[in-house]
């Protein structure tokens, strides 16, 4: 019996490391670099997606502080394929050949969630001297879907 209680125990440990992992990390890691580069007076584009990246500056109120010198688009996707939506941001719109992403004083924060590997190929391919931040990773969830998931999880 004290087997199955320690057992139990155990894996109720586990689950809630799981669900930090997927839920929590992703937010506290995206919140603790924002904070650094806001420290640090960062120039950041962003790549990625409309929906990501319009959550994020509605959601998250450091990330209005940062330095945003310019979004580029993933290929004028949202994550959410069937939302055509295009949405309009206070920071310029930039396209692959543009000048300022030829200069290096800046860093990119990945905003996508969908598209966030093929993001990161493209980053390595055509902006190699350029430190980059995705805070999403493999296991973890959607952040704009954290309080749904959160309720019933949590």
């Amino acid at each position: 019996k004290f087997e199955k209680v320690l057992k139990e125990a155990v894996i109720k440990k586990e689950e809630k490391k799981a669900y930090w992992n997927c839920l929590d990390k992703a937010l506290l890691d995206l919140k603790n670099k924002i904070n650094t580069w806001n420290n640090a007076k960062k120039n950041i584009v962003i790549y990625g997606t409309y929906d990501q990246t319009e959550f994020l500056l509605k959601k998250i109120k450091s990330f209005k502080k940062l330095n945003i010198v310019g979004f580029l688009p993933y290929k004028n996707f949202n994550d959410e394929y069937k939302n055509k939506k295009k949405i309009k941001f206070p920071f310029p719109e930039l396209n692959k050949n543009s000048k300022f992403l030829k200069k290096k004083n800046y860093e990119i924060l990945v905003s996508s969630y969908e598209y966030l590997y093929d993001i990161e190929r493209e980053i390595s391919k055509n902006f190699k001297n350029i430190k980059y931040f995705k805070f999403y990773t493999g296991y973890s969830r959607d952040i704009k879907l954290y309080s749904n998931l959160k309720k019933v999880i949590g």
